[in-house]
């Protein structure tokens, strides 16, 4: 068990980077092999420290996490709390996993939209949450 600030992940760089994450669950999934794990688990909180672009940028990072962790031997359980992300948060964030568990239950995400439409067929690097 490792407990991670988000100075030690999210915010390693001194503001949040997602390729630099992309590369840091590489990192942990790597790690867990080299440990003799079977997969990596990893449990995620958003940063409450994103200014407006980092919250963006956060955005198109949770877009292509699900594509982007697939292809690892890795489950990662992003987490939101409403009173701290506000809804219009929560709901860009919704639209972009097609798993959601709310009240402990896992469901097929009605809000899914894949990153492509989501993102404006960028591939994240330059369209914003679909509204």
């Amino acid at each position: 068990l490792e407990l991670a600030t988000p100075a030690d992940t999210y915010l390693r760089t001194g503001k949040f980077a997602p390729d630099d994450m992309f590369s840091f669950w590489k990192e942990t999934a790597a790690a867990a092999a080299a440990a003799d794990y079977g997969i990596a688990r990893a449990v995620g909180e958003m940063p409450r420290e994103l200014d407006a672009d980092g919250r963006q940028q956060f955005i198109r990072y949770e877009a292509r996490l699900t594509e982007f962790v697939a292809d690892l031997p890795e489950l990662i359980l992003c987490l939101y709390d409403l009173r701290l992300s506000g809804a219009e948060m929560l709901m860009d964030v919704l639209r972009t996993h097609p798993v959601a568990v709310v009240g402990g239950m896992i469901h097929d995400n009605p809000y899914y939209i894949p990153p492509d439409t989501l993102l404006g067929g960028t591939g994240g690097t330059d369209g914003g949450p679909a509204t």
